[in-house]
């Protein structure tokens, strides 16, 4: 059912670049959407383990919203300020998993917020090094990283990943 789908839309598509509907634009766009399925067959629509879930997409969204505008007006004072000392500084976040594709989206995240730039990924343990413009406080950056990473996690991670992950940041129990 997925496959003839995806050849509906495919012809739908190509009878809209040819821009009028008729029996020839149809059959060929029925022609080319098979071979197109043929020669590029469709994955399962799970190829990455993404979860997408909506309530935490959404936080994660406002998180990331509020974090750009708040780092672009810290940048644009320290661009226009007379002081000319910028606190630049590298630091090191671990994270707690190992998935290429939420690895990619938590630091294009970080790269799309001003002043953040991820300079390198390191595995066993996985961290990242980011390199902050204004770093006046290293553990509140790192935090900063972290709930990203957390909430990258609650929005798109399967539901092991995202309860290991909390797992992990529990504070641990001290015995007596």
């Amino acid at each position: 059912m997925n496959r003839i789908l995806i050849v509906a839309w495919l012809v739908v598509v190509w009878v809209a670049l040819w821009g009028n509907i008729s029996a020839a634009n149809i059959l060929s766009g029925t022609v080319v959407a098979v071979l197109v399925l043929t020669v590029f067959p469709v994955q399962r629509a799970n190829r990455w383990g993404l979860w997408v879930r909506p309530l935490a997409l959404l936080r994660l969204i406002g998180f990331f919203g509020h974090t750009l505008v708040r780092s672009n007006l810290a940048l644009a004072r320290a661009v226009i300020s007379r002081d000319d000392r910028l606190y630049t500084g590298v630091i090191e976040v671990k994270v707690s998993w190992d998935s290429e594709i939420l690895l990619t989206v938590l630091t294009h995240l970080i790269g799309l917020s001003p002043g953040m730039t991820v300079i390198g990924v390191g595995r066993d343990p996985g961290r990242l090094y980011v390199h902050v413009l204004q770093l006046t406080d290293v553990e509140s950056a790192r935090a900063e990283v972290s709930r990203l990473e957390l909430l990258v996690l609650e929005a798109l991670a399967p539901a092991p990943m995202v309860e290991a992950a909390h797992a992990a940041r529990r504070p641990r129990e001290v015995a007596p």
